[in-house]
């Protein structure tokens, strides 16, 4: 928890380095992929010794930490609606295998929810919703944006001298 935090806060501060034009400064995002990728390999870790101590219930929690890490690292590599959508796939797995390790601990899925799932669910819900509402708004400028342009073009067209200079 602690990587991602710290992963989160150095992509946040070189995100605002980068846009003062103050040196060298990777990129936000390859700051996070790092962060998770190292957040994994300590869950990676984690899930070794609990499989060399044949502590079962930590290496499901291991396993269930570890592959949402990775997903998220790679994904920070990825851009436009791919990112998106392994977002939402890492949420889901977050969301059920909360459930799955609630279920093995407690015998409920819901005694226990990934409080990190929800979260993750609800600032990716935001995430889709502002894009879209953004989409719809530029989709809307664009067909603006279309009508005078093909109301210019018929004009040109029907002047005979814009036609014969297009022409020629």
């Amino acid at each position: 928890m602690l990587s991602i935090a710290l992963g989160t806060s150095t992509a946040c501060i070189a995100g605002m380095l980068r846009s003062r034009n103050i040196g060298w400064v990777p990129l936000p995002s390859v700051l996070l992929g790092v962060f998770l990728a190292v957040n994994g390999a300590c869950f990676a870790r984690a899930l070794h010794i609990a499989a060399m101590e044949g502590q079962t219930h930590s290496v499901l929690e291991s396993v269930t930490r570890l592959i949402p890490s990775w997903i998220l690292a790679v994904a920070t590599g990825l851009r436009g609606t791919w990112l998106l959508k392994v977002v939402w796939f890492a949420t889901f797995f977050m969301l059920l295998s909360g459930m799955v390790v609630s279920y093995v601990f407690w015998r409920h899925p819901f005694e226990r929810p990934s409080m990190i799932g929800i979260l993750m669910f609800v600032l990716v819900l935001a995430v889709t919703v502002s894009r879209q509402w953004v989409l719809y708004w530029v989709k809307q400028l664009l067909r603006n944006d279309q009508c005078t342009y093909d109301e210019l073009w018929q004009r040109l067209l029907a002047d005979e001298d814009s036609y014969a200079g297009i022409l020629h």
